[in-house]
């Protein structure tokens, strides 16, 4: 009995690390928005697919003027939505942790396109 015990215990501690472990994978891929809103970006890849990526307050959103933008809103006390700084036809970089159904945007680094 106490053999069943300790292997529960240490299944306990080891699952989450486990799952942290996988969750933390980053894929990358590249491609051309296809449509943006304020919690999403989907973008046509280089292969043709569309991906449809979650975006939050976590997401590192990179682009030429975006800081700059970010810091003259955060002086203002607002935020600058998503939608200001990526526009359809913007080729992008995508970093992000494949979570099943959902595939949670980590990075989206604008590469071109006007802002």
């Amino acid at each position: 009995m106490k053999r069943f015990v300790g292997i529960g215990i240490v299944a306990l501690f080891v699952a989450p690390f486990a799952a942290a472990a996988l969750a933390a994978d980053t894929v990358k891929t590249n491609g051309t928005i296809s449509a943006v809103a304020a919690d999403s970006v989907t973008i046509k890849t280089d292969d043709n697919q569309e991906m449809t990526f979650a975006i939050d307050d976590k997401t590192k959103i990179i682009a030429r003027g975006a800081s700059t933008m970010i810091k003259k809103a955060k002086k203002e006390g607002k935020a600058v939505p998503v939608t200001d700084i990526l526009k359809v036809d913007d080729k992008v970089q995508v970093k992000y942790h494949d979570m099943g159904e959902t595939k949670h945007a980590a990075e989206v680094r604008k590469v071109s396109g006007k802002m």
